[in-house]
């Protein structure tokens, strides 16, 4: 149990900071263009090539894989954030400069 109130105001704003620190982290990986490449971040479970079908079938493009099965960066030339994320099924779709979603599979694109 802590007992000094000194120890208790450390903590409580090293808590704090953690979580505002960790708030911005979050806000800065978001993406904001639905029309430019997007790290699109899919439920375990399902391999690339399920995930790579979900993209086509809402006429994405795939730019590259990410580091894991459930990482693909795709482009969505005509679909908001929020119809991607509905139309994927995605858990959260990210800026993939931001967030470094990269591995050495790559289609060629540059990104």
């Amino acid at each position: 149990m802590i007992k000094s109130e000194e120890t208790k105001a450390i903590l409580a704003s090293l808590l704090f900071g953690g979580v505002g620190i960790f708030s911005l982290a979050w806000v800065a990986m978001q993406a904001r263009d639905a029309q430019g490449p997007v790290a699109l971040i899919f439920p375990s479970g399902k391999t690339q090539e399920e995930n790579f079908a979900v993209i086509s079938q809402a006429e994405g493009r795939l730019i590259r894989y990410g580091a894991t099965d459930n990482v693909i960066v795709a482009q969505f030339d005509h679909l908001s954030l929020s119809d991607i994320k509905k139309q994927t099924g995605v858990l959260t779709i990210l800026d993939p400069k931001a967030t470094g979603a990269c591995s050495t599979a790559s289609t060629g694109n540059g990104l």
